[in-house]
């Protein structure tokens, strides 16, 4: 483009020269492409040449790349106006130094030619068939040789046999609260010689809690080939409602040896343990459904596996975890007993389940797991009265539920071949087991059922935490002030408080010395349980608070805890006279009166200590309100000057104020101090 622009201006300059003229109004198309014909233009960017037909004509070069100056290089170049070709340099790094290359590819250019013309024939393809199938067999080989390898590599690992190093000591950080944990878990008891299971047969295998059962023989392991076939079996075992085995412990001491059966941790109970009488009402008949059915996935699986059987199963080896989720346990037992410690006839307790035919010898079959199942389910199903004994094919309108108790009944069948086929048990429970709804509406109802349970439940604990609440507050309310006692339910620690008015009174009680001396103590604590409760119904009938009594003396305070202005002075005193009567006229025939102080001003208030925590009065108030006390008569209210300046302020005329004069106070001096006695007007 610049080059077109440069020469269309060197075109329109020679135009002016020519014309001698800048006026632009004789330049024409034809003009300009006249001047531009036939010349060579030298532009910035290269030299251009426009030949006679106007066609512009450039000079082309052929380059290699320079490797030694890194660029490329001219080595042909054609002239643009004669269009000859001149070799500028030579060729040296052309591939195979083949130059100039050929006019065409050694096998043509459909690759077809020459020396890669296909032979006509099936030799080839047989020989590239034939050596195919040869590497693929030799892959082949290779794959099974080392699948064989790894498998008996696998079979004669020893992972089944564990040490006692394996294991370590299982300790539960927090208390069980399955509803059937109320001393209701039950598990096979570990040996006491196994000091690292401080819990029934529960210890950590890599990081994984399990449980030890001990074998019912002291054989030492065998390590056969049959031993090892067996346990790589085991191995294989995987399945929802199978508790799948860990291994076996063998320990050796001097004396003997002891085995120990290991396997995973499953809940916290067992079949029997659900089923027993304390905790049945708690499993309804879906549940014991859903039992039934996890039970017998469980025991197909086995039956489908390359174990054809169980061989040991009872319901102690029907673990419930904490879903209610049946796992079979155990599986294999009876043939780790017969090929690992060579026993060959049941050990004693041990055939409790074990079908008629199987009894004499330890062995197993289909057929025997179904009588062991036959006995697991009457434990299930043994309190819905049904009469199963019947055939049901007499028995046209009996329920489905019955059909399947009836199968049960089948299963105890001394002949093997009477009891009913796994299969046809299952379609049967099945069909027995079927509701209305879909499953998830089974599982809404149920969910409803133990919702309403657990509100119930709920209602009531909280009815009885509620109102044993209400006793301890009540009785906290006796000790502390509420508003101290809020403080303390709240885990706060109780701030001393500064009352700056207030009044306290102390009183006592004359005569209660001589009472001491001649009176049985039993005596003396009825009179002061007597007195003191006289006290209390009065204190509640005023804005008092009883703060704490030590024999015969009674505190009282006003205004604090809670500060009611200047009315402290005056309620006291009301209650001072009101307490000095009543006492009196009850005691006083016996030489005993009451004899009381008041003093106001400020005090503090705290609560002293954490066990058996106090609320105490604190200031130079306490100490003069008991001066006051001590300092008076009996049968009469004494109080300071500032007690008798707030009763005047408040102009009340149901009590008198009388001055008794200056006295001489202990610790204090002279004092001017004054009698207060009721008038009988509100």
């Amino acid at each position: 483009m610049y080059a077109s622009y440069w020469m269309l201006a060197t075109a329109l300059t020679d135009i002016h020269i020519l014309n001698n003229t800048t006026s632009t109004n004789f330049i024409s198309g034809s003009a300009i492409s006249r001047l531009l014909r036939g010349r060579s233009f030298h532009t910035p960017i290269d030299k251009s040449y426009i030949d006679q037909n106007g066609e512009r004509a450039i000079d082309l070069a052929l380059c290699t790349f320079d490797y030694k100056q890194g660029n490329f290089q001219p080595i042909w170049k054609q002239d643009k106006q004669t269009f000859a070709i001149t070799q500028l340099r030579g060729v040296s790094d052309w591939p195979n130094n083949l130059w100039p290359p050929p006019n065409a590819p050694l096998c043509g250019f459909s690759g077809l030619e020459g020396p890669c013309t296909p032979i006509a024939s099936s030799t080839v393809l047989v020989a590239s068939v034939c050596s195919c199938a040869a590497i693929l067999i030799l892959i082949a080989t290779a794959f099974a040789g080392i699948k064989a390898l790894q498998r008996e590599s696998r079979i004669r690992n020893r992972w089944w046999l564990l040490s006692k190093a394996d294991l370590s000591a299982f300790v539960s950080n927090r208390s069980t609260t399955s509803i059937l944990a109320s001393g209701l878990f039950k598990q096979p008891r570990a040996h006491p010689d196994i000091h690292f299971t401080p819990k029934e047969g529960v210890a950590v295998l890599h990081r994984q809690k399990v449980f030890l059962t001990q074998f019912p023989t002291q054989n030492a392991v065998q390590s056969t080939r049959q031993v090892f076939l067996l346990f790589d079996k085991l191995r294989e075992i995987s399945h929802a409602n199978i508790n799948s085995i860990s291994g076996i412990l063998s320990t050796t001491t001097p004396s003997k040896c002891l085995n120990f059966f290991v396997d995973e941790c499953c809940g916290r109970y067992d079949l029997e343990t659900v089923l027993s009488e304390s905790s049945r009402t708690l499993v309804d008949l879906e549940f014991r459904h859903g039992m039934t059915a996890d039970l017998l996935a469980g025991l197909q699986y086995t039956h489908m596996s390359s174990l054809r059987y169980h061989g040991y199963l009872q319901p102690t080896n029907c673990l419930v975890d904490s879903r209610f989720t049946v796992k079979v346990s155990k599986v294999g037992y009876d043939r780790i007993l017969k090929e690992v410690f060579g026993v060959s006839a049941w050990p004693s307790g041990e055939a409790k389940f074990i079908a008629p035919e199987h009894e004499k010898a330890v062995s197993g079959s289909p057929a025997g797991d179904l009588h062991a199942l036959g006995i697991v389910l009457d434990m299930l199903f043994n309190d819905i009265v049904t009469d199963t004994k019947a055939s049901p094919k007499k028995l046209p309108g009996k329920s489905r539920i019955e059909v399947f108790l009836h199968a049960i009944q089948q299963c105890h069948d001394g002949d093997p071949g009477n009891r009913p086929k796994l299969s046809n048990l299952i379609e049967r429970h099945r069909s027995a087991a079927r509701t209305s709804g879909s499953a998830m509406q089974k599982i809404m109802r149920r969910m409803e059922r133990y919702a309403e349970n657990l509100e119930n439940c709920v209602a009531e604990r909280t009815f009885q935490l509620l109102s044993e609440q209400r006793k301890c507050d009540a009785l906290l309310a006796e000790m502390l002030p509420a508003s101290i006692v809020a403080i303390l339910r709240q885990g706060r620690t109780v701030e001393p408080e500064v009352f700056d008015s207030v009044s306290i009174l102390f009183s006592d009680i004359v005569g209660f010395g001589d009472l001491v001396a001649t009176a049985e103590p039993i005596d003396v604590v009825v009179f002061l349980n007597e007195s003191h409760s006289l006290f209390d119904r009065v204190v509640s009938s005023y804005d008092a608070y009883k703060v704490e009594t030590i024999n015969d003396c009674y505190l009282v305070s006003s205004g604090v805890p809670v500060r009611n202005g200047i009315t402290h002075a005056l309620s006291l005193s009301k209650m001072a006279t009101q307490f000095v009567g009543t006492f009196g006229g009850k005691y006083s025939a016996n030489g005993l009166a009451a004899k009381i102080g008041i003093h106001s001003g400020s005090c503090v208030a705290a609560v002293a200590g954490t066990k058996r925590p106090r609320y105490c009065l604190f200031g130079d108030t306490i100490n003069t309100a008991s001066r006051m006390e001590s300092h008076g008569e009996a049968g009469r209210v004494h109080i300071s000057q500032p007690t008798a300046e707030l009763i005047g302020n408040m102009q009340d005329n149901s009590v008198l104020v009388l001055t008794r004069g200056l006295m001489p106070i202990k610790g204090k001096g002279f004092m001017q101090t004054y009698w207060v006695e009721a008038t009988g007007r509100s």
